[in-house]
């Protein structure tokens, strides 16, 4: 199979940018080479990029389950235990940054690769076979542990007994083999039917480069180029954020979720991943070993998390108050945790103990304790929605599980306090920064999976419940952080600071976001009225305009001419009801249309069928008809509701026209706001429309807005939901009685 040229574009484009980042990255983490902070921060980041790559893998996976894809989410799996597994160690046991440490760390580097390109090969080269065996999910658990043990026997038994030459005889060994492994999969990749693949190829293949380019960095680090570590680990970390963006773009863009949403939840996830890793290299790199007890910044800085974490609370209730829903309850509930929690911290600190010994981190513990309880029941209210209505519980399932919590966070600080005063060298120790971090892994696990599921369900992660999810992630980062640094250091200070500056924003966007609601909300409940009024008033009133033809109909005595006469306006009374039923639906399917309907649509053939359903309606009326352009050479991105937007315009030009009826269609470009549109002028000879009523044109509600009037309701509805804009003008400026043009402005697409 040739290879696509376009395709090999953007994975050179890709490879290159993603190469040039983290070339800065690295630069920027030089000096941080025998920092212990430095080690935990590089796995911490592998594991974290791993385990949201994982996470997608694993909702794809459940939807569709290959012995390929299944591979390929162990092989993930692996990593996430691997790297994680390596900040754990690294808390325990501080390096001695030797050249026999950094021989030992590279074959160990080196054979986590090798795994993971064998894993990569097996995955690829089955899906590249369109294998559609079976296998047991069951399977997952023992190649995960067969491969860790085998790392850390090697690790722990095998590679101490190696001599120096031989370790460096093997470890070139490894490279080729995993550089062979990792180039064989990139062309299974790109082997792939488009039908056949799942995940974005040039993603994954500009994935599969930077792993194939990690084995050179492991050797240059054998030849002496010390921080070159760094390097290799920076190439695997592009890696997984390749293969993020691979598995995350086409998982979204199936689930109906917008381009835009899609870019802004897989650039938010991987955003959450890198920004700890930053704060700790910078702080590392330029601040190492500076300590800053500051008694009053930390009591002001968790006071006003309490605060603001209070403050999302009450508005996620007073929300769920006007539309109660049960997903919301568990936010609420987290909330309200963090607020207990934060102010427990700031009322149950000692001075001498913390300034001596630092802050406890079983109150954060807790709390990421508690995020993952919230995930998990978010998950299962997404799988399995209650059918109960929330409305009259809410107060009572708030408060027996915060109650629960609060009681939950005091048992344990108790239990702490007994520990440590009985062994205060456990004050500080390496086991809770190291539980911490595990905690903060998992909650992204589910985190990741969960913000894909409240996504899918709203078409967007601007929602209520949303964004409210993905504040939860601010407190996700400063648990890494204060797993990675001790206290006071300013690695630990950029923990409280990003939790305090994100928090921030949540309660202003919050609010918004409700306001926004309770005007969506207000706009629907205006809809229904309008919809009731058109129902019990015009549609009621056409029907006792038929009863009265009808009864005309039934007298002996009528003559043959008011029997004609009863006739048509029965008949006109109910083209009246149809087009009212018909313009309803047409704002109602305008109001839910999605982006997956929309495609490519040659403006001018939809506006000649238009003008041929309208004249059909007209036989006996001579309608002259023009239009500049021909087919082939305007397109837009829209479904056949186009049809409808232009049916209703020329509608009105003729049922409102004079003597003349003549309709003239103008198409040329008309750029706005720097974007490209196509403005398509439609022009009457009719009465006009004054001015003082142009202003209230295109409302829904307006007054008079009944029966037909509804047409150009239908037009405003349908030209905002294909993203453009509609005005209009008099054709003779300052004579409206002239005739009148309505400027419809779509978004160019081109062709």
């Amino acid at each position: 199979m040739a290879l696509d040229l376009e395709t090999l574009k953007k994975i050179l484009f890709r490879f290159t940018l993603g190469l040039t980042i983290t070339v800065g990255l690295y630069w920027i983490s030089i000096p941080t080479e025998s920092s212990v902070s430095a080690f935990i921060a590089f796995h911490s980041l592998l594991a974290f990029l791993a385990i949201s790559s994982a996470a997608l893998a694993f909702l794809v996976n459940f939807q569709e389950s290959t012995p390929g894809r299944h591979i390929f989410f162990i092989a993930l799996l692996y990593r996430v235990v691997i790297h994680m597994g390596l900040a754990i160690v690294y808390s325990f046991l501080i390096p001695d940054f030797s050249p026999s440490f950094a021989h030992a760390r590279s074959l160990m580097d080196m054979q986590s690769l090798l795994v993971f390109g064998m894993l990569t090969f097996v995955s690829t080269g089955l899906e590249y076979r369109n294998y559609k065996g079976r296998i047991n999910p069951y399977v997952s658990t023992p190649i995960i542990l067969g491969f860790l043990l085998f790392y850390f026997f090697s690790f722990y038994y095998i590679i101490p007994n190696f001599t120096t030459d031989f370790v460096d005889t093997l470890i070139p060994v490894l490279g080729v083999f995993s550089g062979i492994l990792f180039f064989i999969s990139g062309i299974f990749i790109l082997k792939l039917q488009n039908g056949n693949s799942i995940y974005s190829k040039s993603d994954l293949v500009a994935g599969v480069l930077a792993f194939l380019a990690a084995p050179f960095a492991i050797i240059a680090n054998l030849w002496g180029f010390y921080s070159m570590w760094k390097m290799a680990l920076l190439m695997q970390a592009l890696g997984l954020s390749f293969i993020f963006l691979a598995i995350g773009g086409p998982l979204y863009r199936r689930s109906r979720i917008g381009k835009r949403a899609t870019e802004a939840i897989l650039g938010f996830l991987l955003t959450i991943s890198l920004v700890p890793f930053a704060l700790s290299v910078i702080s590392e790199a330029y601040a190492p070993g500076i300590l800053l007890p500051d008694i009053g910044a930390y009591l002001i800085s968790h006071g006003t998390a309490a605060l603001l974490a209070g403050m999302m609370s009450v508005l996620l209730f007073m929300y769920n108050k006007r539309r109660p829903s049960w997903n919301l309850l568990p936010l609420i509930v987290l909330y309200l945790s963090w607020t207990f929690i934060e102010i427990f911290i700031m009322l149950n600190f000692q001075m001498f103990t913390l300034q001596n010994n630092g802050e406890s981190v079983v109150p954060y513990i807790m709390g990421a304790f508690v995020s993952l309880l919230v995930i998990y029941r978010e998950i299962m209210l997404h799988t399995k929605p209650s059918n109960e209505d929330p409305t009259e519980k809410q107060l009572n399932w708030i408060g027996l599980r915060f109650g629960a919590v609060a009681i939950g966070v005091l048992g344990v600080a108790f239990i702490e306090n007994r520990i440590l005063d009985a062994n205060p060298i456990l004050i500080g120790a390496a086991p809770g920064r190291t539980v911490l971090l595990f905690m903060n892994l998992m909650a992204l696990f589910g985190f990741s999976i969960l913000l894909y599921m409240t996504a899918r369900k709203y078409g967007d992660w601007k929602s209520i419940e949303g964004l409210s999810l993905v504040f939860l992630a601010f407190w996700i980062i400063p648990g890494i952080l204060k797993g990675i640094f001790l206290d006071w250091t300013v690695g630990w200070w950029l923990g409280e600071l990003v939790l305090l500056v994100a928090v921030g924003f949540g309660p202003p966007l919050l609010a918004t976001l409700y306001v926004d609601s309770m005007s969506k909300a207000l706009a629907a409940q205006r809809r229904a009225t309008l919809y009731s009024d058109l129902l019990a008033h015009d549609i009621t009133n056409m029907h006792q305009a038929i009863l009265v033809a009808l009864s005309l109909l039934e007298l002996d005595e009528i003559d043959k001419e008011s029997r004609a006469l009863a006739f048509e306006d029965a008949r006109k009374s109910l083209g009246r009801a149809a087009d009212i039923v018909s313009n309803v639906r047409q704002i109602g399917r305008a109001d839910q249309m999605g982006e997956d309907e929309m495609q490519s649509t040659d403006v001018v053939a939809v506006i000649l069928d238009a003008f041929n359903q309208v004249k059909s309606e007209f036989p006996g009326d001579d309608i002259d008809f023009t239009v500049n352009s021909r087919e082939g050479h305007c397109f837009v991105r829209a479904n056949n509701l186009l049809l409808d937007l232009f049916y209703n315009l020329f509608k009105n030009a003729i049922v409102y026209s004079n003597d003349e009826k003549r309709i003239d269609v103008s198409i040329q470009h008309g750029p706005k706001n720097g974007e490209k549109y196509w403005r398509i002028s439609v022009e009457d000879r009719g009465r006009g429309i004054e001015e003082v009523r142009k202003i209230n044109l295109f409302q829904r509600f307006m007054k008079g807005a009944q029966g037909i009037g509804l047409g150009l309701s239908v037009v405003f509805a349908l030209t905002k939901s294909f993203g453009g804009f509609i005005d209009v003008e008099d054709r003779v400026p300052g004579d409206h009685t002239k005739g009148t043009v309505f400027n419809v402005h779509l978004p160019m697409l081109q062709h």
